[in-house]
């Protein structure tokens, strides 16, 4: 075996020195013009003391065959001296390529996308990790989940809460001063939106739910809202229903079974009429309190407002009460006319007998629970005490 040093400038030459495979040529510089061959048919090395440079002015381009890097385990990889920024190998522990970027070496992605926006229909491999960072939209975005099909959303967490924030919450009554709301996709009358609430795991598709929320469109601008408690002594599916009325049922609350509470405060209303008819409205009191002397006899009519009848709110079999507080001064007079919406009705009054003066310089207090039997037909029952 031959070694020549010697400064080469040629276009193509082959060179066997000694006749065997193991010559050694060790060059200062070495200027090609033309194609560098290899012709020998094993494998053929390139040995640096220090780092092996390929510089070319335009790219270094490996042809009709791959380019192999240095592979290595996580151990061994992570035990290199001169790791640099830019380096690249492939991980036998992994099974990754690994690209040494900003001081620390990462998996390097392969066969993927260099942008997000590139995937029209992107799925996940595994759970999404936020790594402690929020899922934010930009200009304002909105950020929308919709399952395919009769798909659910399901939000969970393992011993957290589960918190919907707002930065800001609104006090008007449009759906964008709300920090939440439900809808459907439709604007046919009886549709609802509801929320169950489940106490537990048992959580299928068809569970009947402990209770639930529900919001039930009666037209374009009202809605009834119910709270529904499931019976614990019925047959499954049934529920006690506390409702809330919108329109059609004039704002009144519906309470299925008896009410418990320490305390109910209840609406006066001042008033300082003395004669004539007196339109007692519903809608806005249930007792009324007439605090200077009256002057003249007077007509009582119940109703339920000044354009909706008592008849059209209540249901037949039920009740309503009122109280009305009249002062009296030295000369006492009395209602001695009693209608519903309008119409006279004769009440049975306490004790047999109807009244037939005031009391002087007192406050008299008639007391009536008027009861729906029919059809714009109702029984009143009246009383009146005498406070002085």
């Amino acid at each position: 075996m031959s070694r020549v040093r010697n400064l080469v400038d040629f276009n193509f030459r082959t060179s066997d020195f000694d006749g065997d495979t193991d010559d050694d040529v060790v060059f200062n510089n070495l200027t090609v013009n033309g194609t560098f061959a290899i012709s020998n048919a094993g494998n053929t090395t390139f040995t640096a003391g220090g780092n092996l440079t390929l510089d070319a002015t335009n790219r270094v381009i490996v042809q009709d065959t791959p380019l192999k890097l240095a592979s290595m385990t996580t151990t061994v990889r992570d035990a290199l001296a001169s790791a640099l920024d830019g380096d690249l190998i492939y991980n036998t522990s992994t099974h990754k390529l690994n690209l040494r970027e900003n001081g620390s070496w990462a998996e390097f992605a392969t066969g993927g996308i260099n942008n997000l926006l590139e995937d029209t229909s992107p799925q996940l491999g595994g759970n999404l990790d936020v790594n402690g960072k929020a899922i934010v939209s930009t200009s304002n975005g909105d950020i929308e989940v919709t399952p395919n099909g009769s798909g659910d959303i399901h939000l969970e967490t393992q011993t957290g809460m589960l918190r919907i924030n707002r930065a800001s919450g609104g006090t008007g009554v449009n759906l964008g001063s709300h920090n939440m709301y439900l809808n459907s996709d439709s604007f046919t009358t009886g549709t609802s939106v509801s929320i169950g609430l489940q106490p537990g795991t048992d959580t299928g598709p068809t569970t009947n739910t402990f209770g639930f929320l529900r919001m039930t469109r009666e037209s374009n601008t009202s809605g009834e809202f119910s709270i529904h408690v499931a019976e614990e002594s019925s047959p499954a599916g049934t529920y006690y229903v506390t409702q809330f009325g919108g329109a059609a049922d004039y704002g009144s609350v519906d309470f299925p079974t008896s009410i418990g509470t320490k305390s109910i405060i209840e609406h006066v209303l001042i008033e300082t009429t003395t004669s004539g008819t007196y339109d007692f409205n519903f809608v806005g009191r249930s007792v009324a309190y007439f605090t200077t002397n009256q002057t003249a006899n007077r007509t009582l009519n119940f109703t339920w407002s000044s354009t909706v009848d008592l008849n059209s709110v209540m249901q037949q079999g039920e009740s309503i009460t009122a109280a009305a507080l009249f002062t009296q001064g030295a000369t006492p007079y009395y209602i001695n006319v009693y209608q519903v919406d309008g119409s006279a009705v004769t009440p049975e009054w306490q004790g047999g007998s109807a009244p037939t003066a005031g009391n002087a310089n007192s406050i008299d207090v008639y007391s009536f629970t008027i009861i729906k039997t029919g059809n714009a037909s109702f029984k009143c029952l009246a009383s009146q005490t005498q406070y002085a």
